[in-house]
């Protein structure tokens, strides 16, 4: 149940709480290609609420839909995370879940794989810088207002990206 939320995480840049509120139905345009984040999830004790904004203003955004998450989400439907219900995770099931999942991943590569949900937003940046992707495009897509938490927090420089600005 994980996988989707967590790809939305990877490959559009969401946090934890836009991933949790994305509905595939209504948030995802597989036609022209589009994710629209408009809202996000927050736990009021363990209860998921829905709220119809994003941490900041700048992040109501529409984000291109990459091949990979259009192939993991084409067949799903309701949130990106839910119950087998198809209701939100309370904080405890979400907590549980992404622990299930971290096994599974480990299972999958023969080592422990131990990473937090917000580590696959700053891999999503990393791959767009490291695709050449604008920094004000960047800034777009993540949801910010400003390069400055791109650049110190979010944006870490590859060993790709260094040998290929050694060779401009």
């Amino acid at each position: 149940r994980m996988r989707p939320a967590a790809m939305a995480m990877l490959y559009a840049g969401l946090r934890r709480g836009e991933a949790m509120a994305l509905t595939i139905d209504k948030d995802v345009d597989f036609k022209a290609k589009k994710i629209c984040v408009h809202s996000a999830v927050h736990f009021v004790g363990n209860r998921p609420v829905v709220e119809e904004r994003t941490k900041t203003d700048a992040g109501r955004r529409t984000i291109p839909l990459f091949t990979p998450l259009a192939e993991c989400l084409k067949n799903e439907k309701g949130y990106a995370l839910c119950t087998a219900s198809g209701e939100l995770c309370t904080e405890t099931a979400y907590q549980r879940g992404w622990e299930a999942y971290l096994n599974a991943l480990s299972r999958a590569a023969g080592h422990p794989v131990n990473i937090r949900a917000h580590d696959l937003r700053h891999s999503f940046c990393t791959m767009l810088r490291d695709s050449g992707v604008d920094l004000k495009i960047a800034i777009k897509w993540m949801g910010h207002a400003d390069e400055k938490m791109i650049l110190q927090i979010y944006d870490h420089i590859t060993t790709e990206r260094e040998e290929k600005a050694a060779h401009f």
